[in-house]
Formats: C-alpha cells, structure tokens, sequence
C-alpha cells in the first residue's frame, strides 16, 4: 500500500481494523503518536495502530534511541510490514539545547536490533516541519486530539515554543518518561534525560499528562515463555519478538526478562483499568550538561490538590498486562492473516 505526500497529516487515507479495547463508548480518539523507534517502541506502535478505539492521525519521529533518519526509516518500514497508510512527518534532529545522545547499545545501530524491515517509502512522508504538521491535525480536528509521546519531547517542546495555542487543542498527553521514585539515571530516564529542557516546557504547558514511568516499564516484562508465545501469533508477534530478543536494557531489574517501557505507556491509554494511578505535580530539574541525571520530582500530597495535574500509574496488575499485550498482539496477526 503506497502513500503519497499530497496526504494531509489531518485526513485518514485508509480506515483500518483493530483490536477490541475497553474504551467507555464507541468514538475513534483522534491521535498523535510522537516516537523513536527503537525496539520498544515498535512493539508499542503495533497495537496502538490496531486499535479500533484509535484514529492515529500522524506520527512524528524524533531523535532518540538512534537518529532521526533512522527512526523515521523504521517508521516507514513498520507501516511498510504492516500495510498501513498514516502520515509520517520527519521531526527534531537532536534536543533543544543539546548535543544528541543515542542508545545503540540498547537498540542495535539500527534501532530495531538488526531486524530487517521492508524498504522505507519516502512518499509517504509529509510535507513540512514538525511543528506545521502537528498544527495541521490540531486546527483540522472537530475535538481535542490525544498526543502519546514515547520518545524525547523535543518535538512538543518545539511545538508549544513556537504554537502555544497548541495547548488549547490537545486533550492529553501520555508519556513514557520519568520516575516517581528517587533521582534515576538517563538509563532508566532516557527520554526525558536527553532533552530535559523540552520536558520542562511540557510540563509546564497546562496540558493534563499521563506520565508513565521507570517503575512501571520494569514491573511489565516478557519472559522468554512469553516470547515464544508472541514469536508463535505470526509474522508480527515474530518480527517484534526477534526484536525483543536482541534488546539490552542496562536498568538493573528484580525480575529476568524483557521491560516493556513504551507498550506498558500504550497500554495505560487504552486499558487504564490495569493500572494503580495517583494525580501529582511533577516538576523537570535539568541537570547542567553533559550530566543526564535529571530528576523528575514528582509530589502526590504536599501540594495543593489543583496543582495535582499529572496523572502517574504507581503499580500495575503485571499478569493482566502480559496477557493483554499478548492478545493484542496475536489479534493483529490474526487481522493481518485475514487479509491476504
């Protein structure tokens, strides 16, 4: 399935089935998906795309877990595999105030663990920066539109520096980043750590938030059972478990396996029934560079309760997770099986 630039970020080419969620009525949530593929973020992306709660209007790539041009081509080259048509618009080529800093030795040169993935299809791209496709979707929807971010923040941060009126049209904001514990290290705070800058204006925006945390990631872990039982759904049950077995988190862990940061922030948008979650006030301390040990410092009851505008899972049901994911996961196989 090809896409052309002449797509507008704000229009859905092709509508596309999904899988069953727990949403409270019908209604498609219109969607950014900003990201940094990444394996995690692959195995997040699949059954975001697939939901049939969700309309992703646009994803925007960034700088992260490797470069630009690499997240944008494994974004283009998942779609590929995929068979979905959504506009992709190439975002920040490195932090607002720093230099870049990737994560190869997590993510493999490549992002995505060595895994080949079908050629990226330039036309496919939108027109324009960062920031105009970002507006084009916000100005063109009748509602607010949802932003999931699972990678840094420098494109929000961009956005609402150079769009303040953005704050207006977005409804909310899930992340993946930050701790609700002690001070943590870039390894375990890598999106927020490498632009801290950027997650300062985020948060600082009056945009409600969703801020899934370190914690969470290492509570949701696939083991190796697991990964057999995703590598057996199919082709993409086997792509992302491929992926998922070259993945090498640093962050010391209780349990053996494989975290899931960005699904398990997938997963509190549209399940948020399999999370424990308290609102807080969060405030970003950057640390001055090169340091990446910013801290996110995140206060549930000696602030004000209007202050409280963050919402931040502090445990999750780990079994009910995995089996979830690993549903949704087969179900997209299974869509895809029928397809052909």
């Amino acid at each position: 399935m090809t896409a052309h630039s002449a797509h507008s970020p704000g229009e859905r080419p092709t509508p596309k089935a999904g899988t069953a969620s727990r949403a409270e009525d019908n209604r498609r949530r219109p969607v950014i998906v900003d990201t940094d593929p990444g394996i995690d973020d692959v195995a997040a992306l699949v059954p975001l795309l697939f939901d049939d709660t969700v309309d992703v209007k646009l994803i925007a790539t960034v700088s992260g877990n490797v470069d630009v041009r690499r997240t944008t081509a494994n974004t283009l080259g998942l779609l590929e595999f995929l068979g979905l048509d959504i506009p992709v618009v190439k975002g920040s080529e490195a932090p607002l105030r720093r230099p870049a800093v990737y994560a190869p030795q997590v993510h493999g040169e490549s992002g995505i663990g060595g895994v080949a993935l079908p050629a990226p299809d330039p036309s496919r791209l939108v027109n324009g920066d960062v920031v105009e496709a970002y507006r084009d979707v916000l100005e063109r929807s009748a509602e607010p539109v949802d932003v999931i971010a699972i990678g840094p923040l420098t494109n929000l941060g961009t956005l609402f520096g150079a769009y303040p009126q953005a704050a207006e049209r977005i409804g909310r904001i899930t992340l993946m980043g930050g701790s609700f514990g002690p001070k943590y290290s870039w390894a375990c705070d890598f999106n927020i750590a490498v632009d801290p800058e950027a997650a300062r204006i985020v948060f600082g925006a009056g945009v409600p938030i969703d801020m899934i945390g370190a914690e969470i990631g290492r509570k949701t872990v696939l083991d190796a059972d697991d990964l057999a039982a995703l590598a057996g759904s199919g082709p993409v049950g086997g792509l992302i478990a491929r992926m998922l077995e070259s993945y090498h988190d640093d962050a010391a862990t209780a349990k053996p396996g494989v975290q899931l940061y960005d699904p398990a922030t997938v997963l509190f948008y549209l399940q948020p029934e399999l999370y424990v979650a308290a609102e807080a006030r969060v405030d970003i301390v950057p640390q001055p560079y090169p340091s990446l040990h910013t801290i996110t410092e995140v206060r549930f009851m000696d602030v004000p309760v209007s202050e409280r505008t963050v919402r931040v899972p502090i445990d999750v049901d780990v079994y009910r997770f995995r089996d979830a994911y690993l549903e949704r996961v087969a179900r997209v196989d299974r869509i895809l099986a029928a397809r052909r």
